[in-house]
């Protein structure tokens, strides 16, 4: 939301909307009591987006390779620590929590309950399948390949 309300250069798609929407529902949500622990992990995750768009923002000012490969292994870092280490853990031991409150009926809206069980689901998948492309990314990264797909050889003297 914060960057279709600046402008700030993002592409206003289908599904980037439909994700800030769903944050926005989600952490808005979020602030009824039981949420609240599970709340705050969540907004842990938001950690790793300070070196992503700070790389951004030195890739829109500066060719500085090693500052945004700083970045980058920031972002990284921070993702796999705050998203994953962190994250999929607590998320799980609230899930459980959770569905042991749904099926004893101590709970104050059956369906948002619903909705933030799956949400949980679907967000600890999304940051599952982000992680492997940050991986497979960085591990890639030593081998560099031209606009053919191809590796490039440098050429020794």
């Amino acid at each position: 939301m914060y960057e279709i309300a600046l402008g700030g250069g993002v592409e206003l798609s289908a599904p980037f909307l439909f994700h800030g929407c769903a944050c926005m529902l989600t952490y808005v949500g979020g602030q009824y009591p039981y949420l609240g622990r599970m709340g705050c992990i969540c907004l842990l995750f938001e950690v790793s987006t300070i070196p992503l768009n700070a790389q951004h923002l030195l890739s829109a000012l500066t060719e500085r390779s090693s500052a945004i490969y700083l970045c980058r292994m920031l972002f990284a870092f921070s993702f796999f620590v705050f998203r994953i280490l962190i994250g999929v853990p607590a998320s799980a031991r609230w899930f459980m929590d959770t569905l042991s409150r749904l099926r004893s009926g101590d709970t104050h809206s059956p369906s948002i309950t619903m909705y933030y069980l799956i949400v949980n689901v679907l967000l600890n998948l999304l940051n599952i399948f982000w992680m492997t492309k940050i991986l497979g990314r960085c591990l890639s990264s030593g081998s560099r390949k031209n606009k053919h797909g191809q590796d490039s050889e440098r050429k020794k003297k």
